[in-house]
């Protein structure tokens, strides 16, 4: 954590949009969810993201997401 952020480092270049896909693929396997369950919502070109996270709610995402950090 960094601040009220979640500071992820991916191995993926940011070409033809490989680093967002790793991102959306790294946090559904952290969750146990689907990957198709996991998007971008805004900042696809930004080092900073907004990921949406279908079926679960944010206090559900800081419950799977807290024993992590």
């Amino acid at each position: 954590m960094h601040g009220q952020t979640l500071r992820i480092r991916l191995k993926a270049a940011p070409v033809d949009d490989a680093a967002n896909r790793e991102c959306c693929r790294f946090v559904a396997g952290v969750l146990g969810i689907a990957p198709s369950r996991v998007s971008i919502s805004s900042g696809g070109a930004s080092r900073n993201k907004t990921l949406k996270v279908e079926g679960l709610s944010a206090e559900q995402v800081r419950e799977l997401l807290d024993p992590l950090l």
